[in-house]
């Protein structure tokens, strides 16, 4: 109807649980409930800033659901992308 692409179920929570349920399988470290206010690429690494840490975590990659969020649509236009 609007562009957006869901699952039969019509839910975006069936795409999460995608989501997790393949990161689980691929013993991927998710970390839950945290606001990331800043990711900075270093070098091949990303620098993810998070609220309320004193510093930032350093990952080879980076998966960044942003669902409706404004920050997350920020961080995404810092590398180029469009939404």
């Amino acid at each position: 109807k609007d562009g957006r692409i869901f699952p039969q179920s019509d839910s975006s929570s069936s795409v999460i649980d995608c989501l997790q349920r393949e990161a689980r399988e691929l013993d991927v470290e998710l970390i839950e409930g945290r606001a990331v206010t800043q990711v900075n690429r270093v070098g091949e690494n990303f620098d993810v800033v998070v609220k309320g840490e004193d510093r930032p975590m350093n990952s080879e990659l980076l998966l960044l659901a942003t669902g409706s969020s404004r920050t997350g649509w920020r961080i995404a236009s810092g590398f180029g992308h469009t939404l």
